[in-house]
């Protein structure tokens, strides 16, 4: 349920190593970020983007899952910009289903389980949570 998630995929063995140190300087630059410190400077490059592919996916018809993606050269040029979309001849799943298809699809995936007795009523909600939290977005600092 974040709204960012902070990996680490190096081994912290000692406080002050380099790994350490590079962690510990992506979790301050972030909390700068949320904080508006007065010593940062203004976005990076990287954030300007990202930024400007939300505003893209926007412009998704989906109801669940608003995707874009914005292609930069290694000048910061944007080359391209795109999100998701229902196929052309396709209806959007509001003016379709009244409500998104892959929450159909996912509802009646999860009660065929439950059914058959794959999914026990004990593990059933924590299932749910699990398969329907995957439009949480990652951020990866390396």
């Amino acid at each position: 349920m974040a709204d960012i998630v902070i990996t680490n995929n190096n081994h912290i063995d000692v406080v002050g190593n380099s790994d350490f140190n590079k962690f510990r300087d992506n979790v301050l630059e972030f909390i700068k970020l949320i904080s508006k410190s007065p010593n940062r400077r203004g976005p990076k490059k990287e954030e300007v983007l990202m930024v400007m592919a939300y505003a893209v996916s926007q412009s998704s018809s989906c109801m669940q899952r608003k995707v874009g993606a914005i292609i930069a050269d290694d000048k910061w040029n944007i080359i391209s910009s795109g999100f998701n979309e229902v196929p052309n001849e396709g209806e959007s799943c509001q003016s379709k289903y009244t409500t998104c298809y892959r929450k159909i699809q996912r509802d009646d995936f999860i009660n065929r389980l439950y059914t058959e007795k794959i999914l026990s009523e004990s593990k059933k909600d924590v299932f749910i949570t699990l398969f329907t939290n995957q439009s949480i977005i990652y951020w990866t600092f390396a």
